[in-house]
């Protein structure tokens, strides 16, 4: 089940999500899952179910291997982190907190891997600019909290023992 929830991931990551692009900017399926799994707390949670879509994702994105593997587990396991320490109350401006605070923590992790892959000559290094801060960065955090916010409620309609609310903290 996992392996075809990563490959139909993976696919509509790779195929649908530049078709809904604004201003170059395409919403991230990988990160607003990883986001919501670490927000997300079940019983069930097991890491390997992120893990798979993530790694499938990164062998078959061309990009230089391991940038966004490893920028995503560290997303992961600092808001699981957040969310367990910090944002104790179930409610939605923490949830939009843990979601605005993920994506900045992606970009923070990315933007060094790439341009160490890019010192390599194995890629692009991203270069910062004006666009990036007012265009680029509040459109994925609207991208990422709209898949987050909608991946949770998935979660929550999937576990069986829901008690009904639509964010489900320890």
């Amino acid at each position: 089940m996992v392996f075809l929830f990563s490959i139909l991931a993976v696919a509509l990551q790779l195929i649908l999500m530049p078709r809904l692009a604004i201003l170059g900017i395409a919403p991230d399926l990988m990160l607003g899952w990883v986001l919501a799994f670490a927000i997300w707390h079940s019983e069930q949670k097991k890491e390997w179910f992120i893990f798979l879509p993530v790694l499938l994702f990164d062998l078959l994105a061309g990009r230089p291997f391991g940038v966004i593997t490893i920028s995503l587990w560290l997303v992961f396991f600092f808001t699981q982190w957040l969310t367990s320490i910090l944002f104790k109350k179930s409610d939605f401006p923490a949830v939009v907190s843990l979601v605005l605070i993920g994506t900045v923590f992606y970009e923070i992790c990315r933007f060094p891997l790439t341009n160490l892959f890019a010192a390599w000559r194995l890629g692009e290094p991203i270069e910062l600019s004006a666009f990036y801060f007012y265009a680029a960065l509040p459109l994925a955090f609207f991208y990422n909290t709209v898949l987050s916010l909608f991946f949770i409620w998935v979660l929550n309609k999937i576990n069986l023992f829901n008690d009904g609310s639509l964010f489900k903290f320890k």
